[in-house]
């Protein structure tokens, strides 16, 4: 998605998608599988997850700006493909 991103749009500021890619990188670092956060138990061993990876803590307002921020950033990006495809000729 970066790449497509980068391409449709090349003058962008690269600043916003930067910082997406940060969040999207810190969540892979504590969660590589993408499964920990989401259950309780590993579905082969059914043992507990362990959260070694996660930091000692978290704020909670600084979580809420950086989700705000990619949330505006993919729900934009989201809106300029749509009239992209829209406005496409070759598009059915």
């Amino acid at each position: 998605m970066k790449k497509l991103l980068q391409d449709g749009w090349p003058g962008a500021d690269p600043g916003p998608l930067q910082g997406v890619e940060a969040v999207v990188n810190q969540f892979h670092e504590a969660d590589p599988s993408g499964q920990v956060f989401r259950y309780e138990r590993d579905k082969h061993t059914l043992k507990q997850h362990r959260y070694e990876k996660l930091p000692e803590y978290i704020s909670l307002i600084n979580l809420r700006k950086a989700m705000d921020a990619v949330y505006s950033l993919l729900d934009g990006c989201e809106g300029m493909m749509r009239d992209a495809m829209d406005n496409w000729d070759g598009y059915s």
